[in-house]
C-alpha cells in the first residue's frame, strides 16, 4: 500500500493499462486482502476475485475523480487509452468533455464493469453474514458508474456522487 501512496507522490501519468492496474493493485490490494480476511473467505478463489474487485473499485474511483485529479495535476487515464480514443493529455487538461474524451470515459466505465464481473464472485466466496457488506461496497461504485453514464460520460464539470 505504501508503494501505491508513493506512486501518487511520484507519478502523475500512467502510460499503459498494465501500469495503472499495478498501481490499483498496490493502492487497494492490501486493504482488499485485509477486508477479505475480515469477511471470512470460504474458498481459495476468493483472493483472485478480490484482486479483480479492488482493481474495479479503483478504476471506478479513477473515472469518478477525473476532474479533481486533473486539478491536482494527476492523470490516471492512460496515455495508451487516450491515444486509442484519439484524445490527448492536453485535451484532458483543458477539462472539456469532447467526444473523444467521452468515448474514453465510456470505455473505462465498461472496463470497470467487466472487472466487477470477475470480482463479484467474492460475494459468493465469503461467509454469508458478511455478504451484504461486500455487496454494499460493490453497489456503491457501480451506482457511481451508472451516474457517469447518465451524465453522458462528463466527469469534467463535477464528479459523479450518490448525493444525500
Amino acid at each position: 500500500m505504501l508503494d501505491g501512496w508513493l506512486a501518487d507522490l511520484e507519478a502523475s501519468e500512467y502510460a499503459t493499462w498494465q501500469d495503472l492496474r499495478e498501481y490499483a493493485e498496490a493502492i487497494n490490494g492490501p486493504a482488499g486482502r485485509t477486508v477479505l480476511r475480515l469477511v471470512e473467505p470460504i474458498h481459495a478463489r476468493a483472493d483472485r476475485a478480490m484482486t479483480a474487485l479492488v482493481v474495479a473499485l479503483q478504476l471506478a474511483n479513477v473515472v469518478r475523480d477525473v476532474g479533481e485529479d486533473r486539478r491536482l495535476g494527476r492523470i490516471y487515464l492512460t496515455t495508451e487509452d487516450l491515444r486509442r480514443h484519439h484524445g490527448s493529455v492536453d485535451e484532458l487538461r483543458s477539462a472539456r468533455p469532447t467526444p473523444q474524451l467521452r468515448r474514453l470515459i465510456r470505455f473505462e466505465v465498461q472496463r470497470a464493469r467487466e472487472l466487477f464481473v470477475g470480482g463479484i464472485e467474492v460475494t459468493e466466496l465469503t461467509h454469508p453474514r458478511c455478504r451484504p457488506f461486500v455487496w454494499a461496497v460493490i453497489e456503491h461504485r457501480r451506482v457511481i458508474l451508472t451516474q457517469v453514464e447518465r451524465r453522458g460520460y462528463d466527469v469534467f464539470t463535477r464528479p459523479a456522487t450518490l448525493g444525500a
